[in-house]
C-alpha cells in the first residue's frame, strides 16, 4: 500500500502488468480515504486524482457542524492537523439555550474540500469562512441562507487562533470577541522550532518528513490504530479523524500561517480602532507552545487582551478540561 501511494511522490515506476491488477484498486483505496488533490502553489508535488463525495452540498463549501438552538452565534477554529471534532467533548458543557455554536472544518480538513486549485495560506482561510459564515453563501431550497446573523465570538486554538485573531480584525464589524486559545506566537522561526522539535508538528517542518507522516498513518490505518492508547491518550475516534487531510494541505498551512503569517498586524489594528475584547487562554503546562508565547502577545497589547492561564492544562485544555473551560466560557459569554 505504502508503494502504491508513494510511486507519484517519487517517480517509482510500475510493470504493466501491475499497472492492470492494480488500476482497480487504486481508485477503489483512493474514495475509500478521500484522497483528494495534493498540488498546491508550493511546487514539488504531484497531484492525485480528484475525488469528490461531498454530494449532498456544492464541492467548495465548508463542512460546518451546528449546536444549540439560541440565536447568538459563537464560532470554533481547530487546530493544525484536526477537525470540528476536537470540539465535540466541550459542547455539551456550553450554554445550548442563548448560544449558536457553528463548528467548522478548517479548509483543507475533515470533511471539507481540499482543492488543488488553492494556496493554503491565511487569506485563503479567511475568505472561505467568511464567505460560508457570514455571506449566504449556503443555499437551501428557499434560496440562500446567512449562518451569522449577528455579531459572533470567535473561538480558536492553535492554528485556528491565528485565523480567528486575522479574521476579527479584517471584519470587526462582524465580530465583538475573541478567544485564543494557546496562540502560537513566535517571533522567529528559531524560536518555534526550539519549542516545537519534541513535538508532532515538527514532522510538518518540510515536505519530506510531511509526506511520511501521511503516508504511514492517514493511508495505513489499519496498521497504526490499535496502537492509539499506547502513543496518546486522545480519543481514539478523534486521533483517526484527525488524519482526513493531505500532505500540502498541512505543508502549506503550516508554512503559510504558523510560520510564515505575522498577527501582529492585526492585534495592532485592532488595539488602534479600540476592539479590546481579546482573552488569551493558555495552559501552564503546554510543552508544545509555552506559555511566554501568551505572555509575550499580552505584554506587548496589554490593552486589548486578558491572559487566564489554566495551571494544570496542557495543549488540549478543551479535550481534557472541557467541564473548568466551558464554565469560564459561559461567564465570558454572559457578561
Amino acid at each position: 500500500r505504502m508503494l502504491l501511494h508513494s510511486r507519484r511522490a517519487f517517480r517509482i515506476p510500475r510493470p504493466i502488468g501491475v499497472h492492470i491488477v492494480t488500476k482497480r484498486f487504486c481508485r477503489t483505496y483512493t474514495n475509500k480515504y478521500n484522497v483528494c488533490p495534493t498540488t498546491t502553489a508550493l511546487p514539488g508535488y504531484a497531484s492525485q486524482l480528484v475525488v469528490d463525495r461531498t454530494k449532498e452540498k456544492p464541492a467548495d463549501e465548508l463542512y460546518i457542524y451546528e449546536k444549540g438552538s439560541g440565536d447568538e452565534p459563537v464560532i470554533l477554529l481547530h487546530d493544525l492537523a484536526s477537525t470540528h471534532k476536537y470540539w465535540l467533548l466541550l459542547l455539551p458543557h456550553l450554554n445550548q439555550q442563548k448560544f449558536k455554536y457553528l463548528v467548522p472544518d478548517l479548509l483543507g480538513h475533515g470533511r471539507s474540500p481540499k482543492s488543488k486549485y488553492l494556496q493554503y495560506d491565511m487569506d485563503t482561510h479567511v475568505k472561505y469562512l467568511h464567505r460560508d459564515l457570514f455571506e449566504g453563501w449556503t443555499t437551501t431550497s428557499l434560496g440562500p441562507v446567512k449562518r451569522v446573523k449577528q455579531p459572533a465570538h470567535l473561538i480558536g486554538h492553535g492554528m485556528g487562533a491565528l485565523i480567528a485573531l486575522e479574521l476579527g480584525s479584517r471584519y470587526p464589524d462582524l465580530v465583538h470577541k475573541v478567544t485564543l486559545i494557546n496562540l502560537p506566537y513566535f517571533d522567529t522561526r528559531d524560536e518555534y522550532m526550539k519549542a516545537f522539535v519534541m513535538s508532532g508538528h515538527v514532522c510538518y517542518y518540510n515536505k519530506f518528513t510531511c509526506y511520511l507522516t501521511t503516508l504511514l498513518f492517514r493511508y495505513n490505518s489499519w496498521m497504526w490504530t490499535p496502537l492509539i492508547p499506547l502513543f496518546s491518550n486522545k480519543p481514539r475516534w478523534l486521533v483517526r479523524d484527525c488524519m482526513k487531510y493531505t500532505t500540502p494541505v498541512t505543508y502549506s498551512s503550516y508554512q503559510n500561517i504558523i510560520l510564515g503569517h505575522k498577527i501582529d498586524g492585526a492585534a495592532k489594528y485592532l488595539s488602534t480602532i479600540g476592539a479590546g475584547n481579546v482573552t488569551l487562554v493558555h495552559g501552564k503546562l503546554n510543552t508544545r507552545i509555552p506559555l511566554e508565547c501568551a505572555q509575550t502577545f499580552f505584554q506587548r497589547y496589554p490593552e486589548l487582551s486578558h491572559l487566564d492561564i489554566f495551571q494544570s492544562a496542557g495543549n488540549d485544555l478543551a479535550l481534557f478540561h472541557a467541564e473548568e473551560f466551558a464554565n469560564q466560557l459561559n461567564k465570558e459569554n454572559m457578561s
